[in-house]
């Protein structure tokens, strides 16, 4: 191809080029779309199924449970979000005065965030860069939980007498007892959905930071609704172009964002914003570590390596960066650049990182030079001292403490303070290497960031489906093992039964025939006993007999002696006399034995 030819349709070759880029970037991103909506769907369906996943995490298996599940729902959401707008979230973390808020107001170019010498984030912020947007705006879709929480917190307080109003903690905020005063009158602070412009960001950030507090103080004891805002559409938003990507603008396919997370600080107050902090930190595309170069080497390393621990399975080397903040307190005794930066990749950072990815920097250098620099662009001048205070900070920075009105209203030497006071700063490698990259790749970062969700997860819920598979395959084999183990034990009982069976037959015979010759013997004796009672009963009743003979004489002799000898006299043989005597005896006996003999009554036994 003619080179002159190129030269001339170069532009029509970049514009065909960003148009195939653009919907290249458009099918990946509605097919990774699709997939995590369908990878969304699967979990969702697997925690309906009954005692297929359980309550928690088995450690001793290691497989997934339903907390970590419902967790992995909500991030496949964030991504979705994420993919909608193509965007890659950076969220930046420090501890307490290590100079985050200072650090996110010199990659915005303005003071977007308020500073306080206490802790200010207790709920995350989104800063996202938006073209063309001078002017900051606040936006809050989800506002009820806060109005909900400034009246709970505004009802206790009218409950308090002022003794206990004074106990409060307001952690040196000078305005503390007027917002008290404020929320009893009101009943509640009234929040709106958008603020425009720094001030009014300003008083919507301290306010409702300051509530935050005050419903965490142990007087009022009231849990802040963390909970409410683990997606990241639910955040505060605050939009305004970054003075660093003004120029960067063709250069992207997506868009930037930062994410200002609470700091370890804040986690000895509530472990819902501990969970909140985990949360946010998952969510994100990168993290940007904020520590202080003053504090290396002491007490606050071993903070920075516990807030490392806290959050090292959700890092890997490509997604973490980190800023060491306050080198321009650097002397002579201090550690040059690479050695900090070799000191905190390999001691303080344990290898997590690379060299090439920590800054050594001054944030708050940084910030006064782009503040500078942006006020000049739109008004050709620096504002007057009353007007904005930070003149006066930069002035000192930039040409001393002998500064005087001639200084800031020499344009063209404001203009070189400022590129020396940046270059001071150390701060251009973080922007160009960290934000203008991550904003020029913010699309591939948010479809890598997807992608490597979605892989974790299938990874981690493959597993688990495999654990849970072989278990299932083993308790199959133990229970066949089982089932053998029973029929060999059915199969003895036969065994056992047949021999019992023998047995008792066997013994059943021998007693049998024992029986038999015991019946025949004592059918003998039977015999023998009543041969005997038979004989003896004929004894009885010849002997009766005689006794009746014997009486029937006496009565013949006694009482009918007469009726004897009418009747002898009559004819009467001799012996008819005899059985007529017999016949009355026996008579009279029978009647006795009927009279005394009860049939109803068992026999007598001999």
């Amino acid at each position: 191809m003619d080179k002159k030819y190129f030269q001339l349709n170069l532009p029509l070759f970049t514009e065909r080029l960003k148009i195939m880029t653009s919907n290249t970037l458009d099918l990946l991103s509605e097919e990774t779309t699709r997939i995590l909506c369908l990878q969304a769907d699967t979990l969702t369906k697997a925690l309906k199924i009954n005692n297929f996943l359980n309550s928690g995490t088995s450690q001793k298996e290691k497989t997934i449970g339903i907390k970590e599940i419902e967790e992995w729902v909500g991030h496949l959401e964030n991504e979705r979000q994420k993919l909608d707008k193509l965007e890659m979230v950076l969220a930046v973390i420090g501890t307490m005065k290590a100079g985050k808020s200072t650090t996110i107001n010199a990659i915005v170019g303005m003071e977007i965030l308020p500073n306080r010498e206490t802790a200010m984030t207790t709920l995350p912020t989104l800063i996202r860069n938006k073209h063309g947007q001078i002017q900051p705006v606040l936006t809050i879709n989800k506002i009820q939980p806060l109005l909900a929480l400034s009246k709970n917190v505004a009802a206790k307080l009218k409950q308090l007498d002022s003794d206990e109003k004074d106990k409060i903690d307001l952690q040196g905020i000078e305005d503390g007892k007027t917002l008290i005063a404020q929320l009893v009158q009101q009943g509640g602070y009234t929040f709106e959905t958008e603020y425009e412009g720094q001030e009014a960001i300003f008083e919507f950030l301290r306010h409702l930071n300051d509530i935050m507090r005050l419903a965490k103080d142990e007087i009022i004891n009231i849990l802040p609704p963390y909970s409410e805002y683990e997606n990241l559409d639910d955040l505060p938003v605050i939009e305004v172009e970054f003075c660093h990507l003004k120029d960067n603008q063709g250069m992207a396919q997506g868009s930037l964002a930062i994410l200002d997370t609470p700091g370890p600080n804040e986690f000895g107050q509530s472990e819902a914003l501990r969970r909140v902090f985990k949360t946010q930190l998952e969510k994100a595309s990168a993290v940007l570590l904020v520590t202080d170069f003053t504090q290396m080497r002491t007490e606050a390393d071993q903070n920075v390596r516990e807030q490392l621990a806290a959050i090292d399975s959700y890092l890997s080397k490509d997604r973490l960066y980190v800023i060491v903040n306050k080198y321009d307190m650097w002397n002579t005794n201090c550690m040059k650049i690479d050695e900090v930066k070799n000191y905190v990749a390999g001691n303080l950072m344990e290898g997590k990182v690379e060299a090439t990815q920590v800054f050594p920097v001054s944030s708050y250098l940084a910030y006064l030079a782009n503040r500078a620099k942006g006020y000049l662009v739109q008004n050709d001048k620096l504002p007057s001292c009353e007007q904005e205070p930070w003149v006066v900070d930069f002035a000192i920075k930039a040409f001393g403490e002998g500064w005087d009105e001639e200084d800031i209203n020499d344009i063209a030497k404001v203009k070189k303070r400022i590129e020396k006071l940046w270059g001071k700063s150390f701060f251009d490698e973080p922007v160009e290497k960290v934000i203008k990259e991550a904003h020029t790749n913010a699309a591939k970062i948010s479809l890598k960031s997807a992608i490597s969700k979605i892989a974790e997860y299938n990874r981690e819920f493959s597993n688990t489906l495999n654990l849970r598979s072989n278990a299932m395959t083993k308790n199959i084999s133990e229970i066949q093992q089982m089932m053998h183990n029973f029929q060999s034990d059915i199969d003895r009982c036969e065994e056992v039964k047949k021999d019992v069976l023998s047995t008792t037959t066997k013994f059943l015979s021998v007693l049998e025939q024992d029986m038999s010759g015991v019946m025949a013997t004592q059918q003998t004796n039977i015999r023998k006993i009543i041969d005997k009672f038979f004989d003896e009963g004929k004894m009885m009743e010849t002997a009766l007999q005689e006794q009746m003979v014997i009486k029937a004489l006496e009565t013949l002799k006694a009482d009918n002696l007469r009726n004897f000898l009418r009747d002898f006299a009559m004819g009467v043989g001799f012996s008819q006399l005899i059985e007529n005597q017999n016949t009355k005896y026996r008579h009279k006996q029978e009647e006795k034995i009927r009279q005394t003999f009860d049939p109803s009554s068992p026999p007598n036994c001999f």
